[in-house]
């Protein structure tokens, strides 16, 4: 029990650690919460692996950030944990939109995340909200305007339904490009 209780707190401390861009002491915790929690594990293993990739992103190890954080979805959706899922499919795409420039494939993944959060009403859940927004700045950068406002104004509307605050950066950016697309130059400013 002590050893399984030592790979969950590694495991936390990799998640705490993620967010002070120590990519060294966030491989070390993850070697140690891999090394002392069981197979079965599927949640904190799929964090564990998620933190592993954003080190690995951090030190520009960019495949091996890609092939680890598939690690992590594959655990979260073996534990049917679409959050933690989605989580890690959007450090994917943007990695694969931001760094590598592979649109098309981050498409592919972005519906993957729409299909995980789709209710069975055909309504997204609020998790979807990350996703709409990068949805919104890959047709903006294929100069698909009015879609792109389309998906950046539904995932503003998630977000906010949901609380959901870590992208917003990314919503203003992308409505200031959308709004300039446009030629509305004192909106974009604004």
């Amino acid at each position: 029990e002590n050893l399984r209780l030592r790979g969950e707190l590694a495991a936390v401390r990799t998640g705490i650690i993620i967010h002070h861009n120590d990519p060294a002491k966030i491989i070390q915790e993850a070697n140690e919460a891999l090394t002392y929690l069981s197979e079965e594990d599927l949640i904190f293993r799929a964090r564990v692996y998620m933190a592993l990739g954003t080190a690995y992103a951090y030190n520009n190890e960019f495949q091996k950030a890609l092939e680890t954080y598939e690690l992590g979805k594959d655990l979260a959706l073996r534990a049917k944990n679409p959050f933690l899922a989605t989580a890690n499919i959007e450090l994917i795409t943007e990695l694969l939109v931001y760094y590598l420039g592979r649109l098309n494939n981050a498409t592919q993944n972005l519906s993957q995340i729409m299909e995980l959060g789709r209710k069975e009403d055909g309504a997204h859940q609020t998790f979807t909200g990350a996703a709409h927004v990068l949805l919104a700045e890959i047709n903006l950068e294929w100069n698909n305007f009015e879609v792109a406002a389309r998906y950046l104004g539904k995932g503003f509307e998630l977000l906010q339904l949901g609380g959901i605050g870590y992208i917003l950066t990314h919503c203003y950016c992308a409505a200031a490009r959308i709004t300039l697309a446009f030629q509305e130059i004192d909106r974009a400013i604004e």
